[in-house]
Parts: C-alpha cells; sequence; structure tokens
C-alpha cells in the first residue's frame, strides 16, 4: 500500500518494485492511453455536434428537412468513422460504451 502525495519521490517509486512487473504495468500504460484517446475522440465529437449550426429547408411537401452542407456531411462521415473504430477495441472501449452508442445513434 502506498498514498501518493506530495511528499511521494523517486524513491517511493522504486520502493514498489514495479520494474519486477514491467509487462504487467506496460499492459496498464497501454489499455489507460487508449482509453485517453477514447475519451479525446468523444470530447471532440461532443464539441462538433454542440456547435453544429443545422440548416433547414421547406421541401415540396411543406416539411422542414434538414439542408445538407459539406461541413456536415465532412463531420458525420469522419465522426462515424471514429465510433466504428472505437467500438472495434473491444475491452478498452467498455468503460466508455454508454458515450460511444449514444453518439452512434445520434449520427445514424
Amino acid at each position: 500500500n502506498f498514498e501518493m502525495g506530495p511528499k511521494f519521490c523517486l524513491k517511493d517509486m522504486l520502493n514498489l518494485e514495479l520494474h519486477l512487473f514491467q509487462e504487467t504495468v506496460g499492459d496498464i500504460v497501454d489499455e489507460a492511453d487508449k482509453q485517453a484517446k477514447i475519451h479525446v475522440q468523444l470530447e471532440r465529437i461532443k464539441s462538433i455536434w454542440s456547435t453544429m449550426k443545422l440548416e433547414f429547408e421547406e421541401h415540396k411537401s411543406g416539411v422542414n428537412m434538414l439542408k445538407p452542407s459539406e461541413d456536415l456531411t465532412i463531420a458525420l462521415e469522419e465522426n462515424m468513422a471514429s465510433l466504428q473504430t472505437m467500438q472495434a477495441q473491444g475491452k478498452n472501449v467498455e468503460f466508455f460504451r454508454k458515450d460511444v452508442d449514444f453518439w452512434t445513434d445520434c449520427l445514424r
């Protein structure tokens, strides 16, 4: 057991003997890195769609329909590709599964 406070130093880390568990620590770091990337991508998607200006035009039937734009199409294609990549990351995406599914459903 250890407590990482303001007095935690290199000696304390060496005393943990993490070097004896190099492969396990490496796996944890890799998984954390992949999860951090997923988090950043989800935040970017949220930011894009929360600020996206949507324009509507009246269809001949009198119903307002979404007016397609190049920015909208590009954002949709890029974000859907990112979400599909996230879904393929197995256990790394599980923590974010609800958000990934939410955005996949919203952009479908």
